[in-house]
Protein backbone atom coordinates (compact mmCIF):
# COMPACT_ATOMS: atom_id res chain seq x y z
CA UNK A 1 0.00 0.00 0.00
CA UNK A 2 0.78 3.69 -0.57
CA UNK A 3 -0.51 6.94 1.19
CA UNK A 4 1.30 10.18 1.34
CA UNK A 5 -1.12 11.47 3.42
CA UNK A 6 0.19 9.53 6.82
CA UNK A 7 2.82 10.71 8.78
CA UNK A 8 4.70 8.48 9.56
CA UNK A 9 6.48 5.85 6.68
CA UNK A 10 5.67 2.43 7.28
CA UNK A 11 7.10 -1.02 4.91
CA UNK A 12 3.82 -1.20 3.55
CA UNK A 13 2.18 -4.02 5.38
CA UNK A 14 -1.17 -2.66 6.57
CA UNK A 15 -3.63 -0.22 5.62
CA UNK A 16 -3.01 1.86 9.07
CA UNK A 17 -0.59 5.01 8.79
CA UNK A 18 2.35 3.90 11.48
CA UNK A 19 5.31 1.53 11.24
CA UNK A 20 3.97 -1.28 9.67
CA UNK A 21 1.71 1.12 7.85
CA UNK A 22 1.37 2.24 3.62
CA UNK A 23 4.58 3.73 2.21
CA UNK A 24 4.60 7.42 1.40
CA UNK A 25 5.97 7.00 -1.98
CA UNK A 26 5.52 5.21 -5.08
CA UNK A 27 8.94 4.91 -5.45
CA UNK A 28 9.32 4.03 -1.90
CA UNK A 29 6.93 0.86 -2.89
CA UNK A 30 8.65 0.10 -5.69
CA UNK A 31 12.09 -0.45 -4.72
CA UNK A 32 11.63 -1.93 -1.34
CA UNK A 33 13.29 -4.69 -2.00
CA UNK A 34 10.59 -7.24 -1.70
CA UNK A 35 9.00 -6.48 -4.86
CA UNK A 36 8.64 -9.45 -6.81
CA UNK A 37 6.26 -10.56 -10.22
CA UNK A 38 2.94 -11.22 -9.16
CA UNK A 39 2.78 -7.90 -6.95
CA UNK A 40 0.28 -5.33 -6.65
CA UNK A 41 0.94 -1.82 -5.65
CA UNK A 42 -2.03 -0.14 -4.47
CA UNK A 43 -2.13 3.63 -4.25
CA UNK A 44 -4.19 5.67 -2.22
CA UNK A 45 -6.00 8.85 -3.81
CA UNK A 46 -5.27 11.21 -1.00
CA UNK A 47 -6.15 14.57 -2.99
CA UNK A 48 -1.96 14.97 -2.74
CA UNK A 49 -0.60 14.25 -5.60
CA UNK A 50 2.30 12.03 -5.48
CA UNK A 51 5.25 14.46 -6.65
CA UNK A 52 8.31 11.55 -7.80
CA UNK A 53 10.08 10.40 -10.63
CA UNK A 54 10.48 6.10 -10.73
CA UNK A 55 12.71 3.83 -12.77
CA UNK A 56 11.65 0.12 -12.69
CA UNK A 57 14.97 -1.14 -12.14
CA UNK A 58 15.53 -4.61 -10.63
CA UNK A 59 12.05 -5.97 -10.56
CA UNK A 60 10.26 -7.98 -13.42
CA UNK A 61 6.83 -9.56 -13.83
CA UNK A 62 6.18 -12.59 -15.86
CA UNK A 63 3.89 -13.26 -18.47
CA UNK A 64 1.62 -14.72 -16.10
CA UNK A 65 2.32 -12.35 -12.70
CA UNK A 66 2.78 -8.89 -13.78
CA UNK A 67 3.78 -6.50 -11.52
CA UNK A 68 0.38 -4.01 -10.65
CA UNK A 69 0.59 -0.61 -9.96
CA UNK A 70 -2.92 0.65 -9.42
CA UNK A 71 -5.60 2.82 -7.09
CA UNK A 72 -5.92 1.62 -3.72
CA UNK A 73 -9.26 -0.70 -3.46
CA UNK A 74 -12.32 1.41 -2.99
CA UNK A 75 -10.96 4.63 -4.13
CA UNK A 76 -13.16 6.03 -7.16
CA UNK A 77 -10.62 8.93 -7.98
CA UNK A 78 -7.10 8.02 -9.50
CA UNK A 79 -4.18 9.01 -7.63
CA UNK A 80 -2.06 11.88 -9.44
CA UNK A 81 1.13 11.44 -9.57
CA UNK A 82 3.62 14.16 -11.08
CA UNK A 83 6.92 15.74 -11.39
CA UNK A 84 8.59 18.97 -10.70
CA UNK A 85 11.93 18.13 -12.56
CA UNK A 86 12.95 17.68 -16.43
CA UNK A 87 13.36 13.44 -15.87
CA UNK A 88 10.71 11.26 -17.19
CA UNK A 89 7.78 10.95 -14.60
CA UNK A 90 7.71 7.10 -15.39
CA UNK A 91 10.76 5.12 -16.89
CA UNK A 92 9.77 1.66 -17.44
CA UNK A 93 12.61 -0.34 -18.04
CA UNK A 94 11.63 -3.74 -17.12
CA UNK A 95 9.16 -6.61 -18.33
CA UNK A 96 5.75 -7.24 -17.54
CA UNK A 97 4.31 -3.98 -16.02
CA UNK A 98 0.87 -3.05 -15.30
CA UNK A 99 -0.34 0.89 -14.73
CA UNK A 100 -4.26 1.04 -13.88
CA UNK A 101 -6.48 3.79 -13.04
CA UNK A 102 -3.48 6.20 -12.23
CA UNK A 103 -3.48 9.98 -12.85
CA UNK A 104 0.02 11.08 -14.67
CA UNK A 105 0.47 14.43 -14.82
CA UNK A 106 3.62 15.59 -16.66
CA UNK A 107 3.62 18.83 -14.25
CA UNK A 108 3.92 21.07 -17.13
CA UNK A 109 7.69 20.47 -17.69
CA UNK A 110 10.43 17.90 -18.97
CA UNK A 111 10.55 15.62 -21.14
CA UNK A 112 8.43 12.29 -22.39
CA UNK A 113 5.84 11.66 -19.50
CA UNK A 114 6.32 7.78 -19.66
CA UNK A 115 8.82 6.30 -21.69
CA UNK A 116 8.67 2.50 -22.35
CA UNK A 117 12.08 0.90 -22.39
CA UNK A 118 11.01 -2.90 -21.81
CA UNK A 119 8.06 -5.21 -23.60
CA UNK A 120 4.96 -6.35 -22.37
CA UNK A 121 3.20 -3.10 -20.55
CA UNK A 122 0.06 -2.21 -19.81
CA UNK A 123 -1.79 1.23 -19.29
CA UNK A 124 -5.27 0.83 -18.87
CA UNK A 125 -8.20 3.29 -17.78
CA UNK A 126 -4.98 6.46 -17.11
CA UNK A 127 -5.06 9.65 -17.67
CA UNK A 128 -1.89 10.69 -19.38
CA UNK A 129 -1.63 15.09 -19.83
CA UNK A 130 -0.27 18.40 -18.97
CA UNK A 131 3.51 17.38 -20.77
CA UNK A 132 5.47 19.76 -22.79
CA UNK A 133 6.43 17.00 -25.14
CA UNK A 134 5.68 13.22 -25.77
CA UNK A 135 3.30 11.69 -23.70
CA UNK A 136 4.33 8.02 -24.27
CA UNK A 137 7.78 7.25 -25.82
CA UNK A 138 8.07 3.65 -27.04
CA UNK A 139 11.85 2.92 -27.54
CA UNK A 140 14.11 0.13 -29.15
CA UNK A 141 13.00 -2.72 -26.46
CA UNK A 142 9.56 -1.65 -26.03
CA UNK A 143 7.38 -3.80 -28.35
CA UNK A 144 4.30 -5.51 -26.60
CA UNK A 145 2.74 -2.19 -24.98
CA UNK A 146 -0.56 -2.24 -24.22
CA UNK A 147 -2.93 1.22 -24.26
CA UNK A 148 -6.38 0.36 -22.82
CA UNK A 149 -8.76 3.22 -22.22
CA UNK A 150 -6.31 5.80 -21.64
CA UNK A 151 -6.72 9.36 -22.29
CA UNK A 152 -3.70 11.31 -23.45
CA UNK A 153 -4.41 15.46 -23.94
CA UNK A 154 -2.63 18.64 -23.20
CA UNK A 155 0.49 17.18 -24.25
CA UNK A 156 2.78 20.76 -25.06
CA UNK A 157 2.05 22.78 -28.16
CA UNK A 158 5.74 23.23 -29.31
CA UNK A 159 4.79 21.55 -32.90
CA UNK A 160 6.59 18.21 -32.34
CA UNK A 161 4.58 16.70 -29.50
CA UNK A 162 2.83 13.48 -29.74
CA UNK A 163 0.37 11.55 -27.24
CA UNK A 164 2.29 8.02 -28.03
CA UNK A 165 5.89 7.95 -30.70
CA UNK A 166 8.23 5.02 -31.27
CA UNK A 167 11.37 4.87 -31.75
CA UNK A 168 12.82 2.59 -34.72
CA UNK A 169 16.12 1.79 -33.16
CA UNK A 170 18.47 2.48 -30.46
CA UNK A 171 19.33 6.52 -30.26
CA UNK A 172 16.40 7.10 -33.07
CA UNK A 173 13.63 8.88 -31.72
CA UNK A 174 11.83 9.85 -35.12
CA UNK A 175 8.08 9.13 -35.68
CA UNK A 176 8.22 8.05 -39.13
Amino acid sequence: YVDNSCLTAGNGTTQICGATGPFLSIRAAAENGSLAAGDTIKIRATGTPYVEILTTTGVAGTAGNPILATRYDGDTSKPVWTRTTTDELLDITQPYWTFDNIDFDGGGVGSDIIDALASNLTLRNCKIHNGTNDGISINQNGDNLTVDNCELYDLGSGGNTHAIVTAKESGDNSND
